[in-house]
């Protein structure tokens, strides 16, 4: 069995693989104060976090997205869209491919996000095939929790959620999952309100020899953004080349045979 790569890849930068904890549908992520739990019925799970500093990182980052920062008083309380999961491409040579629909806190320093992926990543089991997982990545000496990857076809049609409920403390939980897959649900707790909300192309390690799938671009549609109880008009703001065909429709496009 080769060994896995030391460090992967993050919306957040690079983390130790000593830093994941994998975690079954349905798990709650408790954030008291500084430190972070993880609960499952009665067990609860810790992450022994690696002491040695991360220094370098596989090349990439988001290279195509879409941006939006809630600055109304009423918090975001659902953000869903849907894709189709692309060509798997005709490569493999070591590249991650990530597309999702994301939350963030408005200091960047978390991530809530239901991940479509290729390549190696947190997950265990991923690798050359596309499938489903979801994340929380804090910050850079935080464990990070992913859900078991669930392997999905090319041409499936998926759609990520994002559910978030005002706690009686003051904070947030978030639930995120991919629809109709149980074995893709984290709800995170104890969070910041979570202003920020992205749809998102993210890669690393990909080039002429490790491709992109052979497509111009991916469309999340069907974007639905909620504050409190309805639907709320966004003004998405483009990056990356991406392109806002609507409030409802975010079209990421992929390099064509380059380096990420």
């Amino acid at each position: 069995m080769p060994d896995l790569p030391r460090l992967v890849p993050t919306s957040k930068g690079p983390r130790l693989r000593s830093q994941v904890v994998e975690v079954a549908g349905g798990a709650h992520v408790r954030r008291p104060d500084q430190s972070m739990e993880a609960a499952l019925a009665i067990r609860n799970l810790t992450a022994q976090v690696a002491t040695a500093t991360v220094t370098a990182a596989p090349a990439g980052g988001w290279i195509s997205w879409g941006d939006w920062r809630n600055t109304d008083a009423t918090p975001i309380s659902t953000f869903a869209a849907t894709w189709v999961v692309p060509p798997t491409p005709t490569q493999n040579n070591g590249q991650t491919i990530y597309l999702f629909n994301g939350l963030q806190d408005a200091g960047g320093k978390h991530i809530l996000q239901p991940v479509l992926q290729w390549g190696p990543s947190p997950a265990s089991g991923s690798g050359p095939q596309w499938g489903l997982a979801s994340f929380w990545v804090g910050g850079s000496s935080d464990p990070l929790y992913c859900t078991q990857w669930i392997a999905v076809a090319p041409g499936t049609a998926v759609t990520g959620r994002l559910q978030v409920a005002a706690q009686d403390n003051g904070l947030f939980s978030c639930t995120c999952c991919f629809d109709g897959y149980p074995g893709s649900q984290l709800t995170a707790e104890n969070l910041p309100a979570l202003t920020d909300a992205c749809v998102v192309l993210e890669a690393y390690n990909t080039g002429p020899a490790a491709p992109f799938p052979s497509v111009s671009a991916t469309d999340f549609s069907a974007i639905d953004v909620e504050l409190g109880a309805g639907p709320t008009a966004v003004a998405w703001t483009s990056f990356g080349g991406a392109s806002i065909v609507s409030a409802a429709d975010v079209r990421v496009v992929y390099p064509a045979a380059v380096g990420s």
